[in-house]
């Protein structure tokens, strides 16, 4: 509406008597969609699109991908990335990071222990896989330590049971 204003304002009298001025958004900028998102670029905007779109829009989640998204928005003159959720607005010029979820550990009683990058879905079971299955000597029993457990407790969990980014799964010896 402004600038239909300051358009009629500037034709009234020297070009015309009581122009009639209608002005309509045809394109807006792109916003932009990095990290841990399937086809990283930039993108046509809607309104009313959420982040959950804009991530859909860049080709989804990879299996490494957290669920952390950070947004820089292009009129921040700080250039500030701050967190943002799946149901935020997106606005013409953001930038998006969605962030890589991290690793989980597995020890102990596997032919290949380390540290692997934890996927999307990943339970005990596949962590142990990754780290070449256990060993002849490994116990049945599964244990797994959450690292957002203060504690870092050992808790019994089963082949089936979900990792979480962070995890250590650490398989001991079986004395049977």
């Amino acid at each position: 509406r402004e600038v239909e204003a300051i358009i009629r304002n500037g034709l009234n009298g020297k070009y015309l008597m009581n122009p009639e001025v209608s002005v309509n958004i045809m394109e807006f900028r792109k916003f932009f969609v990095g990290g841990a998102v399937r086809e990283p670029g930039g993108f046509p905007f809607s309104p009313g699109m959420t982040v959950q779109q804009a991530i859909a829009i860049a080709g989804g989640l990879t299996e490494i991908a957290s669920d952390d998204v950070l947004v820089t928005h292009e009129n921040d003159p700080a250039n500030t990335s701050r967190p943002v959720g799946m149901q935020a607005q997106v606005r013409p010029g953001d930038h998006f990071e969605v962030k890589e979820a991290g690793e989980i550990t597995v020890e102990g009683e596997v032919k290949k222990p380390g540290v692997y990058p934890y996927k999307r879905g990943m339970t005990v079971h596949k962590a142990i896989a990754l780290a070449g299955g256990p060993t002849e000597r490994a116990s049945r029993s599964i244990l797994l330590i959450h690292e957002d457990d203060p504690e870092h407790k050992p808790a019994e969990a089963s082949a089936f049971t979900p990792v979480r980014p962070g995890d250590l799964i650490p398989v001991e010896e079986s004395f049977f």
